[in-house]
C-alpha cells in the first residue's frame, strides 16, 4: 500500500478524496469510483461521509487543522480528569516514544496521517519487543493504551474536524489470555533466576 500524505485541508478540494469518472459512449452509464486516503480506508460509509462533512464545514468557516504540537498540547491538557500532573506526564512520555517511532519510520507523516496499517506496524514492533523480553507485557499495554487514548480523543466527532483525525487507527491490546501467559512465563523465570537456575533451563522449558 502506498501511504500518501493526508494533508490538512483549507477547503474540501484538498482532503485527498477524489472521484474518478469514466464516460463511455453517449448511451452508456457513467461509472464513478471514490478513492479514499489510507487513513479513511475501511471506514463505514456513513462515518466517512460525516467526517468529510465536518471537514467541509470547518474549512468553510475558515478554520485550520491543528499541527502535531497543538494536537498533543490539547490532548495532554485534557488527559487527566482529575488534573493529575503524574497522569499527564505519563501520557507525555508515551506520546514522545510514539513520535520517535514515527520520526524514524515515517518522518514525512503527521500524526493525523498514521493509518491502521502503519499503526499495526508499530504494535507489531512492540510485540516483538515483548516476545524478546525487552519490554514487559504491562508496559506494552500501557503504551498502546496511551496512544489509543490520544487518537480516540482526537477523532471524537466534536473535535475531529479541528484535529484532522478521522478515527482511531490503533489496534487492540493483548488479549487477556495471552497477557496472562506472558506474565506467568515472566514470573516463573524471575522465580527460577532468584533460585539460582540458569537461564537456558527456563528457555527450554517454555
Amino acid at each position: 500500500m502506498t501511504h500518501g500524505p493526508w494533508k490538512g485541508p483549507s477547503n474540501i478540494s484538498t482532503t485527498g478524496i477524489s472521484t474518478v469518472t469514466t464516460e463511455g459512449d453517449s448511451g452508456s452509464a457513467v461509472k464513478s469510483a471514490v478513492k479514499l486516503p489510507p487513513v479513511m480506508a475501511g471506514m463505514d460509509r456513513a462515518e466517512a461521509l460525516a467526517f468529510v462533512s465536518r471537514l467541509y464545514d470547518s474549512a468553510q468557516a475558515g478554520a485550520r487543522i491543528w499541527s502535531d504540537a497543538l494536537l498533543i498540547k490539547r490532548f495532554l491538557t485534557h488527559s487527566s480528569r482529575t488534573g493529575s500532573q503524574e497522569t499527564r506526564d505519563g501520557y507525555r512520555r508515551e506520546v514522545r516514544r510514539f513520535m520517535r517511532w514515527r520520526d524514524r519510520n515515517h518522518p514525512d507523516l503527521r500524526l493525523r496521517e498514521i493509518d491502521p496499517s502503519l499503526a499495526q506496524d508499530w504494535v507489531d514492533e512492540l510485540r516483538r519487543e515483548v516476545e524478546a523480553e525487552r519490554v514487559k507485557p504491562r508496559t506494552y499495554n500501557r503504551r498502546v493504551a496511551a496512544i489509543s487514548s490520544l487518537y480516540r480523543w482526537a477523532s471524537d466527532p466534536s473535535r475531529s474536524a479541528a484535529s484532522g483525525v478521522p478515527r482511531n487507527p490503533i489496534p487492540g491490546r493483548f488479549s487477556a489470555s495471552f497477557l496472562r501467559r506472558l506474565l506467568r512465563r515472566q514470573r516463573v523465570k524471575d522465580l527460577l533466576n532468584r533460585s539460582g537456575y540458569v537461564r537456558h533451563v527456563v528457555d527450554r522449558t517454555f
